[in-house]
């Protein structure tokens, strides 16, 4: 839904988070951070974007949305709704 500059801005945002991550020694999901990335600024396309909502809440919601549709566990998804709405 996004354009080549959104589409390598989100991976870039997956690779320097997960450098960070382990320059710093931090445990994460790498698979939790690389789908919260695709999805962080996709509530600023026409496709997810709402009248209503900032585009942060609108990208959380597509990826909620996203997941809900593949049976994830709640939690995953809550994680992931909380890592792209509080970007």
């Amino acid at each position: 839904h996004g354009d080549d500059l959104l589409w390598n801005h989100s991976n870039r945002v997956f690779l320097f988070a997960a450098m960070k991550g382990n320059l710093n020694q931090i445990k994460y999901d790498p698979e939790l951070l690389y789908i919260s990335s695709l999805f962080h600024d996709i509530g600023l396309t026409p496709a997810f974007r709402s009248d209503d909502k900032r585009f942060e809440v609108d990208g959380a919601n597509a990826v909620r949305d996203f997941l809900k549709s593949r049976d994830v566990s709640e939690e995953f998804i809550r994680l992931a709704w909380d890592a792209v709405a509080l970007h």
